[in-house]
């Protein structure tokens, strides 16, 4: 659990050093979700995040089973184990 807190606090600590507006947490029963939410989030931007080494190799290996990445006004789920992102428009 401490593991993948601190992923959450570095993953939001370098989108934030890269510029973009973000926030990250942990969620889920078993703190197993990590989700994002990253406003003005573009497709080079995703692409970049989920075809990363964190999205894939450090996610699975600390347990994460989803990252989602909402932007207010859609939202992506990303499968770490089967690396597959699916889009849908946001729920909130």
């Amino acid at each position: 659990m401490e593991a993948r807190s601190a992923f959450a606090t570095a993953i939001e600590n370098q989108l934030r050093q890269a510029g973009k507006d973000t926030r990250v947490q942990l969620d889920g029963d078993q703190r197993d979700v990590l989700r994002i939410d990253w406003q003005k989030v573009s497709r080079r931007d995703l692409h970049a995040f989920f075809n990363s080494a964190t999205a894939n190799d450090q996610a699975e290996l600390l347990g994460l089973r989803t990252i989602v990445v909402s932007s207010g006004a859609q939202r992506w789920d990303y499968n770490v184990a089967r690396q597959s992102l699916v889009w849908s428009p946001s729920q909130q």
